[in-house]
């Protein structure tokens, strides 16, 4: 029993959700050194997670200037933090309200905004960190299999399995949607809508005759604006070509942007037949 319940804990504190401190606030109104020794010209996070994760910076109010964001190893001293996205550079600043940064807090034991130059008015500063939970660990799920008895772990079919994960291709997960083709010139298949992605699982496609096709992807009639090939060429012309009965088949899932169409394009008139196995999620 002792043993079940040693597991049981480790298990939950392997699955448990990321850690997340507090948030930290204050206003910046002025401009201040690195030590931050004048009052309301930093906002400072520190004792970040070990296993850091991430940081976000969120700057609202109203306010004018530069804003610095630094890090510091050592808990002492502060130098100008890299990783950080949503600026360019490796010096990263935030100059007006509304303003969102993310940084990687991996190997750093804390962060600072500090006021850097001609600040006026009040920066309302809001700083949230989250400690990164390791792959191996987080995919990991709590579904049980088989029933719980008092047998100590070890005993002849007795045991604690945790599931893995189902694979991140949509192709894998969902049910897909078959589209026949049979074509005699370029046309939309697989219909786009908003926010969503198109997974193409599986093309089947065999021409009845000499023919040149293309994978497109795109808006308007037949993809032909903003037209990207996934095979072959945004130029009908010049895609792939195939003798009489010849073709392809292919299992290798490809994605499309949000919203946009997908089409088999052709050069000629002869007969493009075969299907189009799809699925659509974010």
């Amino acid at each position: 029993m002792k043993m079940k319940l040693a597991l049981w804990g480790i298990l939950l504190l392997c699955v448990s959700p990321a850690f997340a401190q507090n948030p930290q606030r204050g206003a910046i109104t002025t401009v201040g050194n690195a030590t931050c020794s004048t009052e309301n010209s930093c906002v400072r996070m520190d004792a970040l997670p070990v296993n850091g994760g991430g940081l976000g910076i969120q700057a609202t109010g109203s306010f004018t200037g530069t804003l610095l964001i630094e890090a510091t190893v050592d808990g002492t001293n502060y130098f100008p933090a890299p990783g950080c996205s949503g600026r360019s550079g490796s010096t990263i600043y935030i100059t007006a309200p509304g303003s969102l940064v993310q940084c990687s807090t991996a190997g750093f034991s804390g962060f600072q905004v500090r006021g850097y130059d001609a600040v006026t008015g009040s920066a309302q500063i809001v700083m949230q960190a989250a400690a990164a939970v390791p792959a191996s660990v987080g995919a990991a799920t709590t579904r049980m299999i088989g029933a719980l008895s008092m047998n100590p772990v070890g005993a002849p079919n007795e045991g604690l399995k945790v599931s893995l994960p189902p694979s991140s291709d949509p192709c894998n997960n969902l049910v897909a949607t078959d589209t026949p083709v049979s074509q005699t010139a370029s046309t939309k298949i697989v219909s786009g809508t908003p926010a969503m992605r198109i997974f193409i699982c599986q093309i089947r496609i065999v021409a009845g005759a000499a023919e040149i096709t293309s994978e497109w992807e795109g808006t308007g009639s037949a993809c032909g604006t903003a037209t990207i090939a996934h095979s072959g060429s945004t130029t009908a012309a010049n895609g792939e070509s195939f003798a009489a009965n010849g073709g392809y088949t292919t299992t290798k899932t490809f994605v499309l942007l949000p919203g946009n169409d997908f089409c088999i394009a052709q050069s000629g008139s002869s007969r493009v037949s075969g299907k189009v196995s799809w699925v659509k999620a974010p």
